[in-house]
């Protein structure tokens, strides 16, 4: 299926911005994600959307008088992973715990406020066309970086790299994963030195590069000079091994020897 995955989150009750958020969705030629069209199936509701986040590139978050349970782990999921987050909001009454949770989500966010559902078709059309413009154009950029190396797996697994690091300083890798492949091997300091290795998401390693140390990671391993690395991807695409030693006074020589199975 061609185009992007988005999933809409919002409470269940308000279906006509749930339409609109799905017409602006195929209208782009992209595939709307929502739990109305989930068939029957064995697992709990809220684990099958969380499951469907993962498979999304783009998560639409509605809010109007309320911001229930399950939209909520849904937004958390999609923060914790990495998705780009796209944050609209009714104009109308709500109670003072959720404006509150709205203003947390804006110190994260740029949000977009809506008057009615055929507003909210058109904010949602320009936002996520904007959304894939700059993610192009950032794609382009750090493919034109002459420090960034970028491993497609159909043409090479193992991954065998020496990086030489300065204090206070990183280096990064690019590679690419197909969903369920798994990342495997040893990522080492030639003497032991303590360093940190950091397995991110696109998404992430932006907020690694722009936020400080305030960013998740898909995995850490914090603070040793020897990691055995047992990860399984959890989409198809770009991911980036990060090898860090922010804080540390003296360089790293850091091994690699890692294969994409």
């Amino acid at each position: 299926m061609d185009g992007l995955n988005v999933f809409i989150s919002s409470e269940m009750a308000i279906q006509e911005e749930r339409n609109a958020a799905d017409q602006a969705i195929r209208d782009l030629g992209h595939n709307p994600v929502r739990f109305e069209n989930f068939p029957a199936f064995p697992n709990h509701p809220i684990k099958l959307c969380l499951e469907q986040i993962e498979e999304s590139e783009i998560i639409i978050l509605i809010i109007g008088e309320n911001a229930t349970e399950p939209t909520l782990k849904e937004y958390q999921k999609a923060f914790n992973i990495g998705r780009d987050i796209l944050i609209f909001l009714k104009k109308c009454s709500r109670n003072s715990l959720v404006n509150t949770i709205i203003k947390e989500m804006q110190k994260r966010h740029t949000t977009k406020y809506f008057n009615n559902s055929k507003e909210l078709e058109y904010e949602i059309k320009n936002a996520i066309q904007y959304l894939v413009r700059t993610r192009v154009r950032e794609g382009q950029t750090r493919d034109n970086n002459e420090q960034e190396q970028a491993i497609k797996n159909d043409t090479e697994n193992e991954i065998s790299d020496e990086w030489n690091i300065e204090s206070g300083h990183y280096c990064r890798l690019k590679i690419y994963m197909t969903r369920g492949q798994m990342l495997k091997g040893e990522v080492y300091e030639t003497d032991g030195d303590d360093f940190d290795f950091y397995i991110l998401s696109e998404r992430q390693f932006n907020d690694y590069m722009t936020q400080g140390r305030e960013f998740n990671a898909q995995k850490e391993y914090l603070d040793e000079g020897y990691y055995s690395i047992k990860w399984t991807a959890p989409r198809t695409g770009y991911f980036y091994l990060v090898g860090d030693v922010y804080q540390r006074k003296y360089r790293r020589d850091i091994t690699l020897n890692l294969e994409i199975l």
